[in-house]
Formats: structure tokens, C-alpha cells, sequence
């Protein structure tokens, strides 16, 4: 990955005798990650994992959201990452380049290709997320969802996706609903952000968190996580993330009705921030074709008949 930060493995390692690791013995960079720099740390103490979030990206009030929201959820019983506390109690501290922080690292593997087992165990750890009652300094909508939509829309851009977009607004937007139950939930569950480890599984990267419909976090799930490698929608896989959560919490009719276009707006909200990511605010020619791959994902999500949908259930 570009290492944003600009960081050496020897500033990190730096940074890092802040806390009680002990000795540190080696730092790299990790792959991944589209805005930030993280770094894997083995020390005597130890693995861990070293994140620098890019200023400009996430202003630091985001990120100490982000830390209190992960120690909440230990403290509410939900598995996920650790944030460790320099030796005078800190756990943000702020460098050049943005804000630095230490996490646990989870021992084991991203896998591109999902089993309905591994969306049975999703399914059910965001129904037990989303029991928890959301902590007050959550947002109440989406960073990045339909209310940023002009953010491209508007950009003046002649490009095909614009008025793609444009489209998908009017579809989605005729399925959002004050009576659609709301919680905390995660917002971005795609593939990269479970990491499994034989029989475990865990849900990471809570940074897009907030208070919002819970169908929504199911649609994004959809989009990001049952699909095959050649971007497929694998319906099997759908079914073990619904039947993992209504082992938990039972989904309303409002809602399986809206299924659908919750799993396409989960797409888009993905096309939509890469769009805007390498067209707009940080122009990168490299980039530039990476909102294709989930705009094809919410167009083949589309093109699934209602009456596919509804059996899913």
C-alpha cells in the first residue's frame, strides 16, 4: 500500500517505545488500507499494529470517537480490536503527518472468497451489535452515504458515472424510511475488514460507525462480502449472513422488503467514495477505474428479480 504518512519503520519504532512494549523487534508496513498507514509491530510485550490516520482524512476528534466507540464495545462484551494506552495513559498522539495510535494485533487471515459459515458467524456478531445501545457521540448518518451524493453528482465531471449515480439516488432514496429500525452499527463490513482465524472470527475497522438503519449495515455487508473474486453475487452466501442474524434479531417486513436496494446502496456508497476519492479529492491516475468494480456489483445486485429477493429471506 502507499504509505500516506511518509513514516520509516524507525520513526514508528520511535513512537512506539512511548508504550510498554519492551524491546521492539522488528516493524513493517501492511498491506492494504486506502487512507491510512498502518505498520505491524512484533515486541517482547507482543504483536501489534501501529496506525497513522492521514490529516486531511480523519480530524482527530474522529479518530478518539473511534477509540472510545472500541473500548466501549469491550466493555459491552463485543469482540473486535484492542486499543493499547501509552505509558502516561494516552492513547492518541499526534505527529506530523496525523494521529498516531496501537492496536493489538488479531492473529490470522482476510479471505477473498467467503463461506456461508463465515456469513452465518457475521450475521450473527452484527445482531449482537447491533443490540448495543448506541454511545452519544455516534453520527446519525452514513460519512460517506446518499446525503455526500452531490459531492460527485455536482462535481461537474463528464463522465459516465456521474450520471449513474444521479440514478441510483432516485432508486434508493424511494426506500428510505423513518420507520426502518435504527442501531449502532458498522457501516463497512466488507471482506478486508473480518479477519479469521481457524474457527474464530472477527469483525475489525470500526471507523464508519454511527447511528443508522440496520438495514443498511446488512446491504453494505452484502455488497462487500458475498461476492466471489470475479465479483459474483453468490445468493448462498446472503442467505448464511441473514439466517446468522435472524438467529438473533428477527428482520421486519419493511425491511426484507428493502433489502434489495440496501444491498445496491451498499455498492454504490462504495463506488461512489473511490469515485470521489481518486477524481476528485486526491487525483491518482492509478486509481482512477476502482470505482468500476462495485459499480458492477451494484448493477448485478439490481438486476436480481424481486422475487429472488424475497426467498432469500
Amino acid at each position: 500500500m502507499a504509505n500516506f504518512t511518509k513514516l520509516t519503520p524507525d520513526q514508528v519504532i520511535e513512537i512506539a517505545s512511548k508504550y510498554n512494549l519492551g524491546r521492539i523487534r522488528s516493524c513493517q508496513v501492511m498491506e492494504g488500507g486506502l487512507a491510512n498507514s498502518s505498520f505491524y509491530l512484533v515486541a517482547e510485550a507482543g504483536e501489534y499494529v501501529a496506525t497513522i490516520t492521514r490529516s486531511g482524512i480523519k480530524t482527530d476528534q474522529e479518530t478518539i470517537n473511534l477509540i472510545t466507540l472500541l473500548q466501549y464495545l469491550k466493555e459491552e462484551g463485543f469482540s473486535t480490536t484492542q486499543v493499547v494506552s501509552t505509558k502516561t495513559g494516552e492513547y492518541l498522539i499526534k505527529v506530523k503527518e496525523g494521529s498516531f495510535f496501537l492496536k493489538k494485533y488479531i492473529p490470522g487471515m482476510v479471505i477473498r472468497d467467503l463461506q456461508p459459515v463465515h456469513l452465518q458467524k457475521i450475521g450473527a456478531q452484527m445482531a449482537q451489535l447491533h443490540n448495543i445501545a448506541p454511545p452519544e457521540f455516534l453520527d446519525n448518518q452514513f460519512s460517506y452515504g446518499i446525503e455526500r451524493f452531490n459531492d460527485v453528482i455536482l462535481c461537474g465531471l463528464p463522465d459516465p458515472f456521474v450520471h449513474w449515480l444521479r440514478e441510483m439516488r432516485l432508486y434508493i432514496q424511494s426506500f428510505l424510511s423513518h420507520k426502518l429500525p435504527k442501531s449502532l452499527i458498522h457501516g463497512d463490513i466488507f471482506f478486508d475488514n473480518v479477519i479469521i482465524d481457524n474457527r474464530d472470527l472477527t469483525i475489525t475497522d470500526f471507523e464508519e460507525a454511527c447511528y443508522h438503519y440496520r438495514v443498511f449495515d446488512l446491504g453494505t455487508t452484502i455488497a462487500g462480502t458475498c461476492t466471489d473474486s470475479a465479483g459474483e453475487i453468490r445468493l448462498e452466501l446472503v442467505q448464511g449472513l441473514l439466517k446468522g442474524y435472524q438467529s438473533t434479531n428477527q428482520l421486519t417486513k419493511l425491511e426484507k422488503f428493502s433489502m434489495k436496494a440496501f444491498a445496491v446502496y451498499g455498492a454504490a456508497v462504495a463506488a461512489f467514495w473511490r469515485f470521489r476519492q481518486y477524481h476528485i479529492d486526491y487525483p491518482e491516475v492509478s486509481n482512477q477505474k476502482r470505482h468500476l468494480e462495485m459499480k458492477a456489483i451494484a448493477d448485478k445486485l439490481f438486476s436480481i428479480p424481486d422475487r429472488v429477493w424475497s426467498e432469500i429471506h
